[in-house]
């Protein structure tokens, strides 16, 4: 059976992050689209014959620190951070470093288990 989780609180953000931690994700495995306001990673959790999508509607600016150009990383968490609720900034830790913050007009996002 896939998961598939809509995730429009903190608490199903907990659930997502929870679920994919520890995953490897390919750096090329990031998207970033201006132009629809969506960010978007696929990570390949230990053990799983399928992928895993996360993504996110409503971003309005991504910010990336240390992060490299290629290569893989582990996936550790993300959480969000209100702001001028509804906004927020979404953070995204890989090897438990935060690597990626995505300022969000609402937090608005989806995962989902892929078929091979």
């Amino acid at each position: 059976m896939r998961t598939h989780l809509l995730i429009q609180d903190e608490r199903d953000l907990l659930v997502a992050s929870a679920h994919i931690s520890g995953a490897q994700l390919l750096i090329a495995n990031i998207a970033y689209q201006p132009e629809h306001s969506r960010f978007a990673i696929m990570v390949q959790r230990e053990g799983a014959a399928t992928q895993t999508g996360l993504h996110f509607d409503y971003v309005q600016r991504v910010q990336k620190a240390q992060l490299p150009d290629e290569g893989t990383l582990t996936f550790t968490a993300c959480i969000f951070e209100p702001t001028d609720s509804p906004a927020g900034v979404v953070t995204l830790f890989c090897d438990s470093v935060p690597r990626i913050r995505l300022f969000v007009e609402c937090l608005d996002a989806q995962m989902l288990e892929l078929e091979s």
